[in-house]
């Protein structure tokens, strides 16, 4: 028997051996490499839903807590507001209380809007909340259109309906009404 041959074939699956072991943790490292990834998107979206959940149940909660800022109507007929105009110059603690609650959820409805990454979800439940302020957030739009993010005020535009000003025909990133 020739020992040299033999010792020649044994090194040489040994060296194959060493070499598929290395492939295999390399293929083990790099698939686990991705599903750790994978699995830190998915907790950032979950981290990211529940935080928007929670900013607009805080929302509800306070249209529940005072139902009279809840939309511009209840509070026009509860406050006596003769216009959206009167709310915007009036400067009384029932007027400020209205804006301030507005501002509220001009905040929460940006909030998820940036949580949620962009806001494509939520846009009919944002549309919906701002459209119970369409008076007042078509009086005071230009006024606070520069306190929020582009996908926010053009929310705005559409539910004001204000055909021509520069956040509707705006391109950048974000969300429209469909």
């Amino acid at each position: 028997m020739n020992w040299d041959a033999v010792s020649a074939v044994g090194g040489a699956a040994s060296a194959a051996a060493g070499a598929l072991s290395v492939y295999f943790a390399s293929t083990t490292i790099r698939s686990a490499r991705e599903a750790a990834k994978e699995q830190a998107v998915h907790s950032e979206r979950l981290v990211a839903s529940q935080t928007a959940n929670e900013t607009y149940n805080d929302y509800l909660r306070l249209c529940i807590q005072y139902p009279e800022l809840s939309s511009y109507d209840v509070a026009k007929k509860r406050f006596k507001f003769s216009s959206p105009s009167y709310v915007r110059a009036a400067c009384t603690i029932d007027t400020e209380r209205y804006l301030w609650f507005v501002s509220y959820l001009l905040n929460a409805c940006e909030r998820i809007i940036l949580d949620s990454k962009d806001g494509s979800d939520w846009h009919d439940v944002i549309w919906d909340q701002l459209d119970y302020h369409k008076p007042i957030l078509t009086e005071m739009r230009n006024v606070w259109a520069s306190h929020y993010y582009p996908a926010l005020r053009r929310i705005i535009c559409d539910v004001t309906e204000c055909p021509g000003c520069e956040d509707c025909q705006a391109e950048d990133a974000g969300i429209r009404a469909t």
